[in-house]
């Protein structure tokens, strides 16, 4: 609150990170009154109401913090007393994390601590939401807990909100990250897809997200390999896997501060050396096929001569000691290639699709 300003023009501002009111015109005598937003983490609880005792919950209280965390704000002396006079004890909170799936969230009151739930595990109450099982909290509140978070520096961000419990309407925590665009507005456009690769099922990439002035944000992808990063303000944006910089990047994606963009971001095979010439002069053939493991080859000569092998765990057979002559590889399956020259010492690799 800002009094005794003389007439005249003015402008306000959240510094270092938030939102911008300018034109704000007083006369000497007048109020105005403005809302401005703080850029970070920050909560909001509200109530699915089960009685008509709750009515007083239905309004979310909002708390406000400094960018990077959130705090706690405690009871004042009217929750205490409000809280007093109710005796009805919740047995579930619920949870969202705005735009972050698959995060472990859990709540704990002294010694005590639930089960870690994630959030996007309860998809009737939404996309990102989740239920905490708290009927055995020995309290009447309680503290919600999100991990997994990062800042723009792939730092860590603890969430944290305090919950009561003693009221009549289950309470819902919902934590959202307020971006600051250019103009003042909060920034709402979605950048998300889905890293395709050939890793181990339940293996893990992470995703960059760079924007123009070179601010990068960074997210583990779900089990699935899906990831989103949401709240974008208007700009062009670059994604890239971590430890895939060469071969997955996509620049120049366009959001205008409201839309959705999806893309794809596909780790390739890793392609095996190429077989090297034995130290004997004799050439090298090596075959590759896709899930090809347990497969058997065999290789045929120009006179006829036959020899055969299984494909290995890595889906590869080999043929070494090889005189110079034209081969013709044949695999299980129906896969042939024929007029494989080997000149004695060079090795050759081929590759079935």
């Amino acid at each position: 609150r800002f009094v005794d300003l003389p007439a005249g023009t003015y402008s306000a501002r959240v510094h270092p990170h938030g939102s911008r009111v300018d034109t704000i015109a007083l006369d000497g005598e007048n109020t105005q009154q403005i809302e401005l937003l703080l850029a970070g983490w920050g909560y909001i609880i509200q109530s699915d109401t089960i009685d008509s005792r709750a009515q007083s919950d239905e309004t979310a209280r909002r708390v406000q913090h400094q960018p990077g965390n959130v705090a706690v704000r405690p009871p004042d002396d009217d929750e205490w007393a409000q809280r007093a006079e109710r005796t009805v004890k919740q047995s579930r909170v619920r949870c969202a994390v705005a735009g972050y799936k698959s995060l472990p969230v859990y709540a704990y009151s002294g010694e005590w601590r639930s089960e870690t739930v994630e959030t996007g595990s309860a998809l009737a109450l939404g996309e990102f939401a989740c239920e905490i099982d708290v009927a055995g909290c020995p309290d009447d509140e309680c503290t919600v807990t999100v991990q997994g978070v990062v800042d723009d520096e792939g730092e860590p961000v603890a969430l944290t909100a305090y919950v009561p419990l003693n009221r009549s309407a289950i309470p819902f925590v919902r934590f959202t990250r307020q971006s600051i665009s250019a103009r003042g507005r909060a920034a709402q456009s979605v950048l998300d897809g889905q890293v395709i690769s050939e890793m181990e099922p339940g293996q893990i990439a992470t995703v960059v997200l760079t924007d123009q002035q070179g601010n990068r944000r960074q997210q583990p992808t779900t089990k699935g390999g899906s990831f989103e990063f949401a709240y974008l303000e208007a700009g062009l944006y670059a994604l890239v896997v971590l430890g895939h910089e060469t071969t997955t990047q996509i620049a120049d994606l366009a959001l205008d501060g409201q839309n959705r963009v999806t893309v794809e971001l596909r780790i390739p095979r890793p392609m095996p050396e190429p077989p090297e010439a034995a130290a004997d002069g004799n050439g090298v053939i090596v075959g590759i096929i896709p899930s090809g493991e347990g497969k058997l080859a065999w290789l045929v000569d120009s006179v006829g001569n036959e020899r055969s092998a299984e494909l290995d765990a890595d889906d590869q057979v080999r043929f070494d000691q090889l005189p110079a002559d034209v081969y013709t590889l044949n695999v299980e399956g129906g896969y042939k290639e024929a007029n494989l020259r080997i000149q004695g010492d060079k090795g050759m690799e081929v590759y079935f699709a």
